[in-house]
């Protein structure tokens, strides 16, 4: 009595198997046909046979070498140098100066309320600090160097 209900799903998974391989070996046979027949025609392919010609106008520049062609038909090279962007003071702020045996150490805080502590040395967000006095904090920062007094 346990034979019984395999046999009907034994054949529902051979003929399932059956349909599977018929499909691939259609495939396979639809692929090998199409490579021995003879090309379609150019007429049936989407790409137009006759394109517009390009123009060539000689007072554009080359947009890849930045070159510009003159009336003469000689080459000049065009560089435009980019506009510096003016110096902003660094996002912080001093808020005080922690000294211990000769030692100290400048209390930073940024626009965000974050509070950090840097010593002689020390670069935070493009700021280093290059001294720190009793009352003034100097540091450098994009090249240029400033100070902060503490009031």
């Amino acid at each position: 009595m346990a034979g019984l209900p395999q046999k009907p799903l034994t054949r529902a998974l051979m003929i399932l198997l059956l349909m599977i391989w018929g499909a691939v070996a259609y495939q396979v046979v639809d692929a090998v046909s199409r490579m021995d027949s003879p090309p379609e025609p150019a007429s049936a392919c989407a790409i137009p046979e006759k394109r517009p010609p390009f123009i060539y106008k000689a007072d554009v520049p080359d947009p890849f070498t930045g070159r510009q062609a003159n009336a003469d038909s000689t080459v000049r090279i065009i560089r435009k140098k980019p506009k510096p962007l003016p110096w902003m003071p660094p996002p912080l702020a001093l808020t005080g100066i922690l000294t211990q045996k000769k030692k100290a150490t400048a209390v930073l805080q940024s626009s965000d309320g974050t509070t950090f502590f840097l010593g002689r040395g020390d670069t935070l967000r493009g700021v280093r600090i290059l001294r720190i006095d009793p009352r003034v904090v100097l540091y450098s920062y994009s090249g240029k160097k400033g100070q902060w007094v503490l009031e």
